[in-house]
């Protein structure tokens, strides 16, 4: 996206993450999670969303700024980072099945 439309690096990294994380919800509820729609489980994901957002963002930014890496370096760094704290959280807080 960066090379083939001339779009900055980091803008097209929050274009993608933003656009990601909507179509993960949907992936999640039905297909990874098998879980009804609540409007509960939605207000959990919104939360979750808006911090992991900000925070992919932040450390994107960090280590673009200054660290220097090059702006693939720093996604493979940062879905790693991330990725496995977002699966668990996802899981262990907003899908979880909860006992009545």
């Amino acid at each position: 996206m960066v090379e083939i439309i001339g779009l900055d690096s980091r803008a097209g990294y929050f274009a993608v993450l933003s656009l990601t994380y909507l179509g993960l919800y949907f992936a999640h509820t039905k297909i990874v999670f098998k879980s009804e729609f609540s409007r509960e489980k939605l207000a959990r994901y919104v939360g979750t969303l808006a911090a992991f957002w900000a925070f992919n963002n932040l450390f994107y930014h960090i280590m673009i700024v200054n660290f220097k890496l090059n702006y693939l370096a720093a996604i493979l760094v940062n879905t790693f980072a991330f990725g496995f704290l977002r699966f668990y959280i996802q899981r262990n807080f907003v899908f979880k099945k909860r006992m009545t």
